[in-house]
């Protein structure tokens, strides 16, 4: 997991493996934070999850169980970490209606338009450099082609014009004796 996009204050985005390709993600956690929902973490994403119909392993994904006991009120127990997609972030910021929530979601749509215009600008290469390889490979197949039709039709006159002047060269060379 590599951070991809991070800006200062705001959530960072790194790239984790859903519903199985690489995307960009954030970590729920941190967003619940920075939208400063004042639910508890596991009652907010739990409750958004169902509202809104987000699926697992399409839209987000439970990071780890962590081993550690947490204690604290309401007795030991074990938290739950989950990475969202880009959209579902964004979604989610949408429904909490607040300025950090507008500032969340234009901050992400920010996101997904630079990988976007990476992504393009990369295959936009890889277009141009397939394209100049078909095109030196049309060279190459020409020139090859060229080469064998000038090899067929100009190396028998060749060999024609050299026996004609080593005809005319032999009776000026000296005998040797036999």
């Amino acid at each position: 997991m590599n951070a991809i996009v991070q800006t200062e204050n705001l959530v960072p985005v790194i790239e984790h493996e859903i519903d199985g390709e690489l995307q960009p993600c954030v970590d729920a956690r941190t967003l619940h934070g920075w939208l400063k929902n004042g639910d508890r973490f596991a009652t907010w994403i739990k409750s958004r999850i169902k509202t809104y119909g987000f699926e697992e392993n399409i839209d987000y994904v439970l990071i780890s169980v962590n081993s550690e006991i947490k204690k604290g009120r309401g007795g030991n127990r074990r938290s739950v970490d989950y990475f969202l997609t880009l959209d579902m972030a964004k979604e989610l910021s949408m429904v909490e209606s607040n300025d950090q929530g507008k500032m969340a979601r234009r901050y992400f749509i920010n996101c997904e338009k630079t990988l976007r215009q990476t992504a393009f600008g990369l295959i936009n290469q890889f277009n141009k450099a397939a394209l100049e390889l078909d095109k030196f490979t049309e060279i190459a197949s020409n020139a090859g082609r060229t080469l064998s039709l000038v090899g067929k039709q100009y190396k028998p006159q060749a060999l024609e014009r050299l026996e004609e002047l080593k005809s005319k060269i032999q009776p000026m060379l000296p005998l040797e004796d036999r």
